[in-house]
């Protein structure tokens, strides 16, 4: 879903009205939160009652200034729970009926008044329960770099509103583009720029409901190698062992997760597709030619990521990426989803249940009663049966603690897109930043291993030593 916030200063402008409508025309929002509109409900209507939103809800400011509007196209589930001269909170609710709280915040800007506006985002807190996200002008910023000034940052303020999002459990979920979204338009020493606007949200927003997968096409990124290293680095919350590392694991979702989908965009492959062909009928000149090489080039950069994304969807091992392979990627991902997807199912009662978590505990279930222990009460007889095949050597073998060694080359031999943990991470993740989180995950699987728990990987490759003296081929 697309959202556009923007602090608009006063829609009674032409010039910003002319902005807003082609904002809207090229971005497409489907819910759009407007700040400073300096309009009632009547003069939005007359000025902008040709934009496409179906439903609004707009706050005037008793006084000159200020003043909220809260758009959105009919084909959203969005239910006002509460507003002010300050914000509205809503409840959104998606097509596959996840549900998530959205509040368009707008922050005093007087710094009499900043505490105010940390109090009203605690009190919204009281009405969410679930994921949540903040977008807005809290009309604050978080990091020193946030603002450029000959003027140094008030301190105080920034640690007010870093413990305000703290107490709230919000998040700043990043950004791409220009840094400041705030510019007193003086000249020289007297510009200040400030990133006052952004988006924030809570953990369960964040994920959105829906699992974290580390995406191949992330490595393309030279930051990529960064934002690892320093979500590995800050985490661990005085955690040992394995619960240390599902910290790590855990941050670097997250910080990966702010950096959005890693679907490729289809609609700059198709603008760069006509920039190239527009090129190519014009007459040819030194300055085409440059234009030429560096949009084809970012069209090379787009396939190759379009092709791993697929590719990491197919399932395909025997394709190799560089082959323009992305139609026969995507048809298998596709064949791949709707096979596996689970429409509904018939519980032990023989009824049909089609809810997500009436299926989960059907399977549940099932999968309970059929790897339930029965009753052997005659155990010892039956091993008493059994000869002997397991040496003294294969014991020792067996019996040993086992080596740092042993868990690389155990994870060295996964396959680096199969297998997704829980947590989503495949082995890829751990073979490619290895360097980085090696010795924190030898450490903590040693730890684990080596205190009478086996892991499956690492068990199967010491058991292959002695497996072919045990069973026999036939």
């Amino acid at each position: 879903m697309r959202l556009l916030s923007w602090n608009c200063q006063g829609l009674g402008n032409p010039w910003t009205g002319r902005s807003l409508r082609k904002i809207v025309k090229e971005k497409d929002p489907m819910v759009c939160f407007l700040m400073e509109t300096r309009l009632d409900k009547e003069g939005f209507e007359n000025l902008y009652s040709n934009l496409p939103f179906q439903n609004k809800v707009i706050v005037k400011n008793p006084n000159a200034g200020g003043g909220l509007a809260l758009l959105w196209k009919k084909d959203i589930n969005l239910e006002i729970i509460n507003y002010t001269v300050n914000h509205v909170l809503a409840l959104v609710t998606e097509e596959d009926g996840f549900k998530w709280y959205l509040t368009g915040f707008y922050g005093w800007p007087e710094a009499q008044n900043k505490e105010k506006s940390w109090k009203l985002l605690q009190h919204l807190k009281t009405f969410v329960e679930g994921p949540w996200m903040v977008i807005g002008d809290f009309n604050a910023f978080l990091h020193a770099s946030e603002k450029q000034s000959t003027r140094p940052p008030n301190y105080a303020q920034v640690e007010a509103f870093r413990e305000a999002l703290d107490s709230c459990q919000l998040q700043d979920i990043g950004y791409r583009g220009y840094p400041f979204t705030w510019n007193n338009k003086r000249p020289g020493d007297a510009n200040t720029r400030i990133r006052l606007d952004r988006g924030v949200a809570n953990e369960e927003w964040r994920l959105r409901g829906k699992s974290f997968k580390f995406e191949e096409v992330w490595l393309l990124s030279n930051e990529c190698e960064e934002a690892v290293k320093e979500a590995w680095g800050r985490s661990g919350d005085g955690a040992h062992g394995l619960f240390s590392i599902r910290n790590k694991i855990h941050a670097c979702g997250l910080e990966l997760t702010a950096w959005g989908s890693a679907k490729p965009d289809e609609v700059a492959l198709k603008e760069l597709q006509k920039r190239l062909d527009m090129l190519n009928e014009v007459e040819a000149s030194e300055e085409n030619r440059v234009e030429f090489l560096d949009v084809s080039k970012q069209m090379d950069d787009l396939l190759q990521k379009q092709e791993i994304y697929w590719a990491q969807r197919s399932r395909i091992s025997w394709m190799k990426h560089g082959d323009r392979n992305t139609k026969i990627f995507h048809s298998k991902a596709s064949q791949r989803r709707k096979k596996n997807h689970i429409s509904g199912i018939q519980n032990a009662q023989g009824q049909w249940v089609e809810e997500v978590e009436e299926v989960a505990e059907v399977a549940s279930e099932y999968f309970n009663n059929i790897f339930s222990a029965g009753v052997a009460d005659q155990m010892g007889e039956c091993l008493n049966a059994v000869p002997h095949k397991v040496t003294n050597n294969m014991l020792e073998v067996l019996s040993g603690d086992f080596t740092a060694e042993e868990v690389k080359v155990a994870l060295f031999q996964m396959g680096p897109t199969k297998a997704l943990g829980p947590d989503g991470m495949n082995a890829l993740f751990y073979q490619k930043f290895w360097h980085i989180v090696g010795d924190d995950v030898i450490s903590a699987v040693l730890d684990f291993l080596n205190n009478g728990n086996m892991s499956p990987e690492v068990l199967a490759n010491r058991l292959k030593q002695v497996l072919p003296d045990i069973i026999s081929p036939t």
